[in-house]
């Protein structure tokens, strides 16, 4: 059973920590602990008892083990501590420790904290690390009533699951979208029963808990507080940002890759660039990056023509500024013309954050899409970045950066085909069937009566061998069967899928020409290419007025424009407003189209349509 993931990945683990025996010899692990903010663990009294911190002051050992097993000290806290009941004392009530990282080794991720009224019914995920799996396993089931004093009953799914390595694991409910409980101890007689302490009730006695509950900081908050003077030079990716991790799995071994790049003592600033496919996940990696460190970011969008360095530099700059506090009442005129202003500030961001954090990170994605000036680095980006600053790119593979810098790292490169990918894939593939658990199921029953045996796993390995490791394919393929649109009747067996991205492009563009010939050539086929052509996003009104005033195409209403944008709405990015506003979703696709329709000659028609239109308007 995949544990499921709602808004927050729990899956992606950088909460997670180990409780060690033994310090940093680590001889022997006591139990679990999770984040609650960016310093600090909550787990239990016992735990860090039974590892040697008998009270508040005392250290303990922890490590993260999906964060590379990087490990550190952590202090125990007089708030929060509750230690072990007595033997006069009643036993479900106390068994508390907040723990503080005296060196944080990494970046880690704090759970968000929810606090419930009733419990009964939740169901619930958990992280341990049982004798068996050190290196973490998973427990699942139902919450149950409140018990004793200050306990919550917990019913696993399978026996004996729920064993000694889970005292301090976070109690996950989908439903909430967070952490509501801990693992406190577990029902002797009985692997499947635990019994955990709320969150609410840690929070009655410690002021540390009690603030990670009230709200888990918004790592791009200061977003919220960008002043007049900044907002034309910004660009809002939050939209962009959102699309792309809303459903995010994965990717810890591109994390940890990158965490091993920001601890090596040589490399100390420079740039790392995430080599990959197109459609195999790099803008989601950044966005994912941007969400949870709140990285200042800019993302380079062909369809929207922001990929200019003017746009680049303004934008980073403008962020820098604002994410850093820098006395800077705007963006210096001057600032796009080359790196100098961009380097100077993250000299600034560097020096202004020294005691506090390890880095200044600069995340750029798709720097392919960037327009280049020969001889001149890509975006105008610095040939040098001082100390403690980083630029993380992501960029096709195959492709040449065209950037002259003194500090490269070793790049970072997501192989369609690699295990890692594949693991990341098939989670993609369980948790959507898991999101969409009753259509699902009715779409996969037609299915079954060509394989009585087929199931989960088969239909995620089909997926898997016709993706051929592309998660802009598994958009594309999923939503289709979800909504009915591929199923038996259309493909017959579902190893007929179209391999490959390129592929099920080709095949939904046949799909449309066939079913209406006239109407696709008439209507379809100029406003999708026209699109293609805008620079930026338009509405269906502005796509309507260019073929029409073209004078190249038959007349079209702005009805018959919206609705092909219904039509082809899985390859389209939807703005909303009044009117919403369109561009093509994948530069992928547009590529697909480049290679398959003559599209300069839709570019030319909306040049006719402009000039015809300022003829008009003189008149």
């Amino acid at each position: 059973m995949p544990v499921k993931q709602g808004r927050y990945n729990f899956q992606n683990r950088r909460w997670l920590a180990r409780v060690w025996a033994g310090g940093e010899s680590r001889a022997q692990i006591m139990g679990a602990a999770f984040a609650i903010d960016e310093r600090h663990l909550l787990t239990c009294a016992h735990v860090v008892e039974e590892a040697g911190a008998t009270k508040p002051g005392t250290k303990v050992y922890v490590d993260f083990p999906l964060v590379n097993g990087a490990g550190c000290w952590a202090k125990v806290l007089e708030s929060g501590w509750s230690p072990t009941p007595g033997p006069d004392e009643p036993a479900s009530a106390g068994d508390l420790a907040v723990l503080e990282l005296l060196d944080p080794p990494v970046p880690i991720e704090a759970l968000p904290l929810r606090r419930r009224e009733s419990y009964k019914g939740l169901s619930f995920s958990s992280y341990g690390f049982p004798a068996s799996h050190p290196e973490s396993d998973a427990a699942h089931g139902r919450l149950g009533l409140m018990v004793g004093l200050q306990w919550v009953r917990l019913e696993a799914d399978s026996s004996a699951i729920v064993e000694p390595g889970f005292s301090g694991g976070a109690v996950w409910a989908d439903d909430a979208d967070g952490a509501v409980a801990m693992i406190l101890t577990r029902k002797t007689r009985d692997g499947r029963v635990a019994y955990a302490v709320p969150i609410a009730v840690a929070a009655d006695s410690s002021e540390i808990v009690a603030n990670a509950l009230k709200g888990r900081r918004d790592p791009l908050g200061w977003l919220d507080k960008v002043p007049v003077s900044f907002q034309t030079d910004l660009i809002p990716f939050t939209h962009l940002i959102e699309e792309h991790t809303i459903d995010f799995v994965g990717r810890e071994f591109v994390f940890e890759a990158l965490d091993t790049r920001f601890q090596d003592p040589e490399f100390r600033s420079g740039y790392v660039l995430i080599h990959g496919e197109p459609g195999i996940g790099k803008s989601a990696i950044i966005a994912q990056l941007a969400r949870t460190h709140g990285y200042v970011h800019h993302f380079n969008v062909a369809p929207d023509n922001i990929r200019s360095p003017k746009q680049f530099l303004r934008n980073t700059c403008s962020q820098l500024i604002v994410r850093y506090e820098l006395p800077y009442s705007e963006v210096p005129d001057n600032a796009h013309e080359d790196s100098t202003f961009l380097r100077h500030l993250l000299q600034q961001s560097v020096a202004k954050i020294r005691d506090t954090e390890a880095k200044v990170v600069l995340l750029v994605d798709a720097l392919d899409e960037a327009e280049q000036t020969p001889q001149v680095n890509r975006l105008f980006l610095p040939r040098t970045l001082p100390e403690g600053a980083y630029v993380v790119a992501t960029i096709r593979t195959k492709v040449d950066p065209e950037l002259d810098v003194n500090q490269l790292a070793e790049g970072i490169e997501i192989c369609e085909g690699a295990s890692e990918n594949e693991a990341d894939i098939k989670d993609y593939i369980l948790n959507f069937l898991d999101r969409n658990r009753k259509t699902m199921d009715e779409r996969l029953e037609e299915w079954k009566a060509d394989e009585p045996s087929f199931n989960d796993s088969t239909f995620t390995n089909i997926i898997w061998q016709q993706s051929e490791g592309n998660f802009m394919y598994l958009r594309h393929v999923l939503q289709a069967i979800l909504a009915g649109s591929i199923n038996r009747a259309t493909i017959g067996k579902l190893e007929k899928l179209p391999k490959g991205l390129t592929r099920y492009y080709a095949r939904h563009w046949k799909a449309m020409e066939d079913a209406d010939r006239e109407r696709f050539r008439r209507l379809q086929r100029p406003v999708i290419c026209t699109l293609a052509k805008a620079k930026e996003a338009v509405s269906a009104v502005q796509v309507a007025e260019w073929i029409n005033l073209s004078g190249d195409f038959e007349r079209v209403d702005i009805t018959e424009v919206e609705d092909v944008f219904d039509e082809w709405s899985e390859f389209l990015n939807e703005q909303p407003g009044d009117p919403p506003l369109f561009r093509l979703y994948h530069k992928s696709f547009l590529d697909f189209l480049e290679s398959k329709v003559a599209l300069k000659r839709y570019g030319e028609s909306i040049a006719r349509a402009m000039r015809g239109k300022v003829t008009w308007d003189a008149e």
